[in-house]
């Protein structure tokens, strides 16, 4: 028998996996043009840093979709504070693309 904590912490936990599909599918192909970008030497280091954060975003999206998916088979809560965590390395990877490198991406 699950509680009212329980359901709400699931609840909460797909909507955050959906979240990170979404921004995940979204964010497909700016991390394709941080791969293209990466090599970039003759545009200055802050454009491959740029790049690099884009994948960087991308792969954590990724991976906290990866958490949200484990807790909601184990019910651990540890994962879900990891895939929360993965969210925010996201957005501080996103930020610092958008700081270095939006100029390159329009």
């Amino acid at each position: 028998m699950t509680t009212n904590s329980e359901r709400s912490m699931q609840s909460g936990a797909v909507a955050l996996g959906s979240l990170y599909l979404i921004a995940l599918l979204a964010g497909t192909p700016l991390a394709y043009a941080g791969t293209l970008w990466l090599g970039a030497s003759e545009r200055g280091w802050r454009t491959q840093v740029a790049a690099g954060a884009l994948l960087v975003g991308w792969l954590t999206l990724a991976l906290g979709a990866a958490f949200v998916w484990k807790f909601l088979t184990t019910k651990r809560r540890p994962i879900l504070l990891l895939a929360c965590a993965s969210g925010l390395v996201a957005v501080a990877a996103y930020a610092v693309a958008y700081e270095w490198g939006g100029r390159m991406l329009v």
